[in-house]
């Protein structure tokens, strides 16, 4: 059975179909440089979370945390001004195809034949749980997939969020595949 942070990388590699709305695009920088992007800031509105800032700015909530130290990340106070980390180094990999930098929590996307490059936060599943490092190929893509999670997964949710996953999941924003 593949472990759940292998799947989890794997449809996110695998729903690049939608990256545009996910992802932030950078131009790709000379290739003597790995410097990307430049920060920005975001002022805190009432009713915010990191949670929710990350989300609306496509940042990673580890990487706003690391960007913002001191600032609760459950309750920001109204207005104070947070960095967003949205300037990278590239990693130092050939750039093509999909390279996952697990340290970073960070997919990158090399698009062939344009000169940019998209980032995507990614998780990596449970605290404890050895992910593997390989290099792999995305052999097909299914847009709005149906997913059936299986009894250790179920089983899983159920004991440690409560949550009584259905057999089966169609597509649409209740289902991380797509």
């Amino acid at each position: 059975m593949l472990n759940t942070r292998i799947v989890s990388l794997l449809l996110a590699a695998a729903s690049l179909w939608a990256a545009p709305v996910w992802s932030n695009t950078y131009p790709l920088p000379p290739a003597d440089s790995r410097l990307i992007g430049a920060l920005e800031d975001y002022i805190v509105q009432p009713g915010d979370h990191l949670e929710l800032v990350g989300k609306h700015t496509r940042t990673g909530f580890l990487a706003l945390l690391e960007a913002n130290p001191g600032v609760d990340p459950y309750l920001p106070t109204p207005g104070t001004r947070l960095t967003l980390p949205t300037q990278m180094l590239l990693p130092d990999v050939p750039r093509e195809g999909i390279v996952i930098n697990l340290p970073e929590l960070r997919l990158y996307y090399f698009p062939k034949g344009k000169q940019e490059v998209m980032v995507l936060p990614i998780g990596i599943g449970d605290i404890g749980r050895e992910t593997p490092e390989m290099t792999t190929t995305v052999i097909a893509k299914n847009p709005n997939p149906t997913w059936v999670p299986g009894p250790m997964v179920r089983k899983s949710w159920l004991e440690q969020k409560g949550i009584d996953l259905p057999a089966v999941v169609p597509p649409g924003p209740d289902n991380p595949h797509g």
